[in-house]
């Protein structure tokens, strides 16, 4: 889980140093061995709204029960983009 900790860390360092004026929707699909509810996709859903409040986020998941979500990442990315895409 660590490093999509510190990937999000860096897109919020990345986010935060653009000058954006129309913020856009926000779709995060979290790796292998996390869920879409992890307490690091949480942190960074806060630090995002923070930095541009009213920004819509989605956090895609293939099952609301985060176990569930959390075995789900363990298929192939072919199989993901399916049940995402459905």
């Amino acid at each position: 889980m660590l490093p999509s900790i510190v990937l999000f860390t860096g897109l919020v360092n990345l986010v935060s140093g653009a000058a954006v004026k129309n913020i856009r929707p926000l779709v995060i699909w979290h790796g292998m061995g996390d869920t879409y509810a992890s307490p690091g996709i949480d942190r960074f859903q806060s630090e995002i709204k923070e930095m541009h409040p009213g920004i819509f986020i989605h956090s895609i998941f293939i099952d609301e029960d985060p176990n569930v979500d959390q075995r789900a990442t363990f298929v192939s990315i072919q199989t993901a983009i399916i049940w995402v895409y459905n």
